[in-house]
């Protein structure tokens, strides 16, 4: 899918069991659930999507494996910019998290997962929050005006690296 914009809708986009998809310069607002929901789907590319206005979370990936997210924005959504469910090895790189009213990264139950070269500003709660999660990988992000912490590690079995 490209060049699509999805307003006042239940959820924006929504990717369940798929395999290998594409959702691409895209746009969801003033949705009453996520702008874009990838569940029980692996292999998927969401790349310079918008999603602002939502009343749950910019962006939710749920017990899905090996997607990547590159260069999209999550602003002013009512939840979080992007939520990380009992996900592993996904790849979100070159992202912007800005003024939603959560985190503007929740990664939790998810293992793996490479967080790098994202802005995660002006979110109401922690710039990142890593929950009961291993062996996830942050690097080269920028992280300030947050309510909460720029990071919250919380339970995890294994120390996340950081650079």
């Amino acid at each position: 899918m490209r060049n699509i914009t999805v307003f006042g809708g239940s959820t924006g986009f929504t990717l369940y069991n798929v395999i290998n998809g594409l959702i691409e310069n895209s746009v969801a607002m003033n949705n009453t659930n996520s702008g874009f929901f990838i569940h029980q789907s692996n292999g998927n590319t969401l790349k310079n999507n918008k999603a602002c206005d939502n009343q749950g979370d910019g962006f939710y990936i749920s017990f899905s494996t090996d997607n990547v997210l590159i260069n999209n924005t999550a602003i002013q959504n009512q939840a979080r910019g992007f939520n990380v469910y009992h996900s592993d090895n996904n790849t979100l790189t070159k992202n912007r998290a800005s003024s939603n009213e959560l985190e503007g990264i929740l990664v939790w139950f998810a293992d793996s997962n490479v967080l790098t070269n994202s802005t995660i500003i002006y979110n109401g709660f922690d710039g990142f929050r890593l929950h009961t999660s291993s062996n996830n990988n942050l690097r080269n992000n920028i992280v300030y005006h947050n309510q909460g912490k720029g990071f919250t590690l919380e339970s995890l079995p294994r120390l996340a690296m950081f650079w």
